[in-house]
This record gives C-alpha cells, structure tokens and sequence, in this order.
C-alpha cells in the first residue's frame, strides 16, 4: 500500500472531488497543494471538504527560471520523505486531474524515480467540467480531440477545425491574440469559453461578438468545434 497520494480535485468546489479522493484525504496525516504568493485553487477546494489535516500550501515561483521551480519540487519531495520516515501518509492534492498539466506530477517523478511508493487518483479535468457545462457533446462518431496548453497557431486551429477536431485551449491567456483572430476571421465556427469552472465567480459564454471583448486570464479555457 502507498503511503504518499497524488489526488484530483476537479476545477473547483465540491461537486467534481471524487468519493475516493475524500475518502484518502480523510485517511492522511499531511496534505500539500500548490499556488502561488496570491492564490492556491486548490486549498480554497479542500477548504470546502471535510478534511481535519493540516493543508500545506507549497508557494511556485511565477517566472520563467525553471531552475527556482525545480527547486521546490525537490525540496518538498524530501520534506515528504522525511515525513515519510516519521510514519506519516502524506497527500498531494491539486485542481483538475493530477495527470493532466498537473504541477504534482513532477514531484511524483521524483519520488518515484527515488523508489517511494506513489498512487495517483484521476478526477474531473476543467475541459469535461466545462463541456458538461455548456451541455455540449465533446466528440461524436469519428471526430476528434485536441487539447493544447495555449501554444497553438491560426493555422493549426483551422486545419484541426476543418478536419472535425474539437479543439481545447487550456491556459488561454497565452493563446489570447490567436483565438481573437481566429474568431474574426472564421466566425462560423463555435466558440465556447469558460473561466474558474465550478467556482462562485464561473463565467461561460458562446457569443462571439462578447469574445472578441473579453479578457482571457490564465486559468480559462476555450472549446472550439465546426459549425
């Protein structure tokens, strides 16, 4: 049996978390979660839970040093190891699913890599929260799916578009000039975008003429489809 979880949360609030998340959750003796010098989505989440342990909130340096960033995942890594060495059971809990884009999952590389013993809990990632969302049918028959962490050209929007991919721009923010163009120019297409799913302040709209106004912070995301 592991003694160190890596658990989903879902986007945000309770209704996404997962029986079998709590449940570990209520079962370790220490719970880490990552954010930044502002803001941790995921400790407001297990605020919400009925969980007794201490949350750790481990602070990731916003900046494009990776060498500061690898840093932390290090340190905590040996912090949970020690933990680890006291007879402690130790969680890593963060938003969406721990296996997509997830920031956990470098520390879980190094643990593992160090012969601890991990398990990792799949949950609700923010683009299946926000599809049920809006009531959309993701993908049907033979089209296909794409989701990009907000590197993405016109041009290969288009192509996937055209070839009936749905496309899912994560971290919109860094793809805001692309998608902006790409509703002028191909206003036939649909354009769903969504922000802090399942959280007081969640914000959904398909109407293209508000989008071409719209701010796109860095935790939003946008579903594109064929007309």
């Amino acid at each position: 049996m592991a003694s160190v979880y890596f658990l989903s949360l879902g986007p945000g609030g309770v209704d996404n978390v997962t029986w079998g998340t709590i449940r570990t959750l209520q079962n370790c003796d220490r719970i880490y979660c990552f954010g930044t010098n502002s803001q941790s989505f995921a400790a407001e989440t297990l605020s919400l839970l009925p969980v007794k342990s201490p949350v750790h909130v481990v602070v990731v340096p916003m900046q494009k040093d990776r060498e500061a960033t690898w840093k932390v995942y290090q340190d905590l890594a040996t912090e949970i190891r020690e933990r680890l060495s006291m007879g402690e059971r130790i969680a890593v809990a963060t938003e969406g699913d721990s296996g997509i884009y997830a920031t956990t999952h470098y520390v879980k590389d190094i643990l593992d890599n160090s012969g601890v013993e991990t398990e990792q809990f799949g949950g609700v990632p923010s683009f299946i929260a926000a599809s049920a969302r809006a009531g959309l049918h993701l993908v049907s028959r033979k089209e296909r799916l794409l989701v990009v962490p907000g590197m993405i050209s016109l041009q290969e929007i288009v192509d996937m578009v055209e070839n009936r991919t749905t496309v899912v721009i994560m971290k919109l923010s860094m793809a805001a000039d692309v998608v902006h163009e790409c509703m002028k120019r191909y206003p036939a297409y649909q354009y769903h975008y969504f922000s802090h799913i399942g959280r007081p302040e969640e914000f959904y709209s398909h109407d293209r003429e508000t989008l071409l106004q719209q701010d796109f912070p860095y935790f939003s995301l946008m579903i594109i489809k064929h007309a």
